[in-house]
């Protein structure tokens, strides 16, 4: 389950203050000039555009024509800014620093170890708008057919955040789509009988998705927290006051409750796997959902990394992510669900951050590519992604500043890898090196994609490609390596050789 920050903070009341509007800067400008006093390397293109990925994507037009589906769950309760203030802002003195934060204890450090990347402040009382434009824009260029919106509440900022996100979409992009996801693990739980009025008031909006067959499609987050009886007379209803729905049921254990929901629902969902070798135990989802209902919306997942509930999955860099897409890909899905765009409460942030940066982004925008047309994409250019974490995963923290220690998931294979990723998209073969804590590792790799790994130490990583004793490409990492730590910090961090380093990264607070 998410996280959920507490809905009745004043501060976020406030963050959340300034709604609707009209203007909207360009995310390139935008990026650009929002640089801190002490930014580094300008982003000179945000987008995925050709310059910066390994292969050419298809037009959205084409990509968006194909019958398999890619939204991005959207998270409403982190937005880019949460102040319009240039750093340091609401993120920087309140979640990226450690102590108590509303219903957090602060027992595992810091809430967050990455944020949202920083901007300067925004002219006009629309500023929030503005930047969720922006979100619609990233994913727009990355291929998504749309988000997911999380639908926290049925009334004020969360409710009225939802009617942002489409406003966005119509105003941006109006082939760009809004999945409603209502969130039964929120209000809907207590109060159901609010679902009936929030759908159909946002099912007049002309960005809420359809099917071709014009029905509307919900999917509510961990359904059976009612019934499949409750459901079904829902359904009706809705059907009487004239909104037909696709019902497609989100469920964790989603096997337990299909046999429930299968005969009410046009497909069936899943939050899905944490750890490789728990990816590979659903392989078969697709096919076993085909057997009671036309859609699989598989979840592919870049990472979980969890300081308010103390808990981590090993996602063993890009590894995790990759083997999820071969699932939703090989295995025979008809949408694929990307958890998420924005929830940085459980550090499973696809969205371009201050320490991921544009890694699993761009990473996306392939298999997308690949998941649409059911091939892989021709690569045309060399680049080198790099993953891996700034300390230890057993690294022990100041116990004045972190009084708890954090723990993996209760399930197999989760036991935590301390290593240096690097994945080659190669147009030819060519010798893959990682130069890290004084010593070189080397390794042979054909034309295609190669994960390279090698132990975890501190330093500061340099991934190359060579060929003929000659070095094509060369990438330093953003974030050094360190091993005597104040608090863990077990997220990933992530970067390219096709892109400079993002402005006013997170190394991570926990270094000495």
């Amino acid at each position: 389950m998410r996280t959920i920050v507490n809905l009745f903070s004043p501060l976020i009341r406030s963050a959340f203050a300034a709604l609707a509007g009209c203007l909207s800067l360009s995310l390139s400008a935008a990026l650009v000039a929002a640089a801190p006093q002490n930014a580094g390397v300008a982003i000179a293109n945000p987008f995925p555009t050709p310059s910066i990925l390994p292969f050419d994507p298809l037009p959205n037009a084409q990509l968006r024509a194909l019958p398999r589906k890619v939204f991005a769950h959207y998270f409403t309760p982190f937005p880019m800014s949460m102040d319009n203030q240039p750093r340091p802002d609401i993120y920087d003195k309140w979640y990226l620093q450690g102590g108590k934060l509303y219903d957090y204890d602060g027992a595992y450090g810091p809430m967050l170890r990455e944020r949202p990347l920083p901007r300067a402040a925004r002219s006009g009382s629309d500023w929030m708008q503005q930047d969720v434009r922006d979100q619609v824009r990233m994913g727009s260029a990355l291929g998504l057919d749309g988000f997911i919106c999380d639908i926290l509440g049925y009334e004020g900022v969360w409710y009225q955040r939802v009617v942002d996100v489409m406003d966005a979409a119509q105003t941006v992009d109006p082939s760009f789509k809004i999945m409603l996801m209502p969130d039964m693990d929120a209000c809907f739980k207590n109060h159901p009988e609010k679902l009936t009025d929030v759908v159909l008031a946002l099912a007049k909006h002309p960005a809420a998705y359809r099917l071709a067959d014009g029905r509307l499609v919900v999917s509510p987050f961990d359904a059976s927290q009612l019934p499949a009886s409750f459901w079904r007379s829902w359904l009706a209803e809705m059907k009487a006051k004239g909104c037909d729905i696709a019902f497609v049921p989100l469920n964790l254990s989603w096997q337990h409750y299909a046999p429930d929901f299968a005969p009410i629902s046009e497909g069936l969902a899943d939050w899905g796997a944490r750890s490789p070798d728990n990816c590979a135990k659903c392989r078969d989802d697709a096919a076993t959902a085909h057997r009671s209902t036309k859609i699989w919306m598989a979840a592919v997942n870049p990472q979980d990394f969890r300081p308010k509930a103390g808990m981590f999955a090993e996602a063993n860099g890009s590894e995790q992510y990759r083997l999820m897409w071969d699932n939703a890909i090989e295995g025979g899905a008809d949408w694929a669900q990307i958890v998420t765009w924005s929830d940085y409460g459980e550090g499973t942030e696809l969205e371009p951050s201050t320490g991921t940066q544009y890694g699993y982004y761009d990473l996306t925008a392939y298999y997308l590519n690949w998941f649409k047309t059911g091939a892989p994409p021709a690569i045309k250019r060399d680049v080198l992604y790099y993953f891996h974490r700034v300390q230890s995963a057993y690294a022990v923290p100041d116990q004045s500043k972190q009084a708890r220690l954090f723990h993996t998931f209760p399930w197999p294979g989760t036991v935590p890898n301390d290593h240096i990723e690097l994945l080659a998209f190669l147009t030819a073969p060519g010798q893959l090196e990682i130069e890290n804590g004084g010593k070189k590792f080397s390794k042979d790799a054909p034309a295609g994609v190669t994960s390279f790994t090698i132990p975890l130490v501190a330093g500061t990583p340099v991934f190359r490609l060579r060929r003929n004793g000659n070095v094509v490409t060369e990438v330093t990492s953003t974030f050094p390596i360190v091993d005597k730590i104040v608090t863990q910090d077990l997220l990933y961090r992530a970067g390219s050789s096709s892109r400079p380093p993002v402005q006013g990264v997170d190394g991570g607070p926990g270094a000495k």
